[in-house]
């Protein structure tokens, strides 16, 4: 009834949307079925607010239908159709030319190509049109028209062309601004006979979904998303949207290029090398700067690694290492120690990211006594880290734990033969002088526990 407060349930999936951290499949449903609408829109906004911004960009485009021959028939579709007598299945290279440069003229910036899926695997025309023409299927001739395009107008060309492979996909990489295909439905119950899509063997979730991670394997930007009233029930709505998220959640984070070795092809959490050093660099920017325009992207970098926390002993947090095995690293390079100082600076424009700065500091606390001397894989690192949150949260309890792990520097000392005080670093016979993996860190981190130096950063 109007007026009644919502369930603790839904206030509760409320807060943690409102937080950024996704909601279970659970809250999803709570939300669609018992959430009151205001509440419900009052948090969208919010959301969008927080990590998106008010700012609605579009891009004007011309509509090139390169074909509307498809080997689906998919039963809401109005844009495919068979081949008729007299009319070309495909636009040509000089019908292409010249509505692309119609759309140039009139203003446009990008030229939006849409076509059928394979149709060349059932309609001889297809397969006719393009032997003609010297092409062996229809990804092939529209990487050859986008081409085209871009070279005589500088359209840009975008592709919704259905299912692709890596080496489609990588054709058409070199010279589509981005790509598109929609999930549609997760739901294989939609290919059952009668179904939307009973006649649609490229509707098949899986295969939309592998095209989908085969674009983020190649950094590619991608727009998916899904169809409503196509017979769907609200179940499979929540289960649409989590496969699309839980994909774009794997793939559109920084990642090291394929060929990287070791690392190659992951999505690193840490300082160092991933999302927590390159959010905290774009949050330093957006101050120095003063451009808001960067904080969406280290508000959804928040929410991406509040999302893969781990819980530790003692209320702690911690993170799976770069490989996905379980946590064992904490060091600021990589686990907790780097991520507890993003999530410090964060705290500074979003309050509540002291709580995760601090349960992170937490687990550093209780497991930093077996790091070793260096700043990058160990002590150094752990005790600036635990001074900055002792000292903003006001913690003596971090900044006495700090001056417990130095402690633990005279384990790894290594005296040179005049008595100069050195200390090992990653390897025990290296002695090195550098600051991340060497004796100046060791240095910078005894300065800062005497309150004489602002540490490393």
């Amino acid at each position: 009834m109007p007026g009644l407060a919502a369930p603790y349930h839904v206030d509760a999936a409320l807060q943690v949307g409102l937080e950024g951290c996704g909601v279970t499949r659970e809250d999803a449903l709570s939300l669609m079925n018992e959430a009151p609408l205001p509440a419900l829109l009052d948090a969208a906004a919010a959301v969008r607010d927080r990590f998106k911004g008010r700012p609605v960009s579009y891009s004007r485009k011309v509509f090139i239908p390169l074909t509307h021959l498809c080997r689906d028939y998919c039963g809401y579709c109005t844009f495919r159709a068979d081949p008729q007598p007299g009319v070309q299945p495909y636009m040509t290279a000089d019908e292409v030319l010249a509505v692309a440069e119609a759309g140039r003229r009139a203003g446009c910036k990008e030229a939006l190509f849409s076509l059928g899926d394979q149709p060349e695997r059932v309609f001889p025309e297809a397969r006719d049109f393009l032997k003609a023409l010297g092409f062996d299927s229809t990804l092939q001739y529209l990487a050859a028209m986008c081409e085209l395009v871009l070279e005589k107008t500088g359209l840009l060309p975008h592709s919704n062309p259905g299912l692709m492979g890596l080496d489609e996909l990588r054709r058409l990489r070199e010279t589509n601004i981005s790509v598109g295909l929609m999930l549609e439905s997760a739901s294989p119950r939609l290919l059952r006979f009668g179904g939307p899509h009973w006649k649609a063997p490229d509707k098949v979730p899986s295969l939309r979904l592998r095209t989908i991670e085969n674009a983020g394997e190649l950094s590619m930007a991608f727009t998916t998303g899904i169809l409503i009233g196509i017979g769907e029930t609200p179940e499979e709505r929540v289960d649409a949207l989590l496969a699309a998220s839980t994909v774009e959640d794997e793939l559109r984070w920084w990642r090291f290029a394929a060929e990287v070795p070791t690392f190659g092809g992951e999505v690193p959490l840490g300082y160092a090398h991933g999302v927590a050093g390159i959010a905290d660099a774009l949050l330093a920017a957006s101050r120095v700067l003063d451009d808001q325009r960067l904080r969406p992207a280290v508000r959804e970098a928040a929410a991406f690694l509040r999302n893969r926390a781990v819980a530790a002993n003692d209320g702690g947090l911690t993170w799976p290492n770069i490989d996905g095995t379980p946590p064992t690293m904490i060091a600021w390079c990589h686990g907790a120690t780097g991520i507890a100082r993003f999530f410090l600076h964060l705290s500074e424009i979003e309050p509540d990211a002291l709580g995760v700065a601090d349960c992170a500091a937490r687990t550093v606390l209780a497991t930093g006594d077996g790091l070793g001397a260096t700043w990058c894989h160990g002590l150094g690192g752990a005790i600036e880290t635990l001074l900055d949150i002792g000292r903003v949260g006001g913690d003596e309890a971090f900044v006495l734990g700090a001056k417990r792990l130095a402690r633990s520097y005279e384990n790894w000392r290594h005296d040179a033969p005049d008595g100069t005080p050195l200390w090992v670093g990653d390897e025990p016979s290296i002695v090195t002088p550098d600051a991340f993996v060497g004796v100046a860190g060791v240095v910078a981190a005894m300065l800062r526990l005497e309150g004489h130096a602002g540490g490393l950063n």
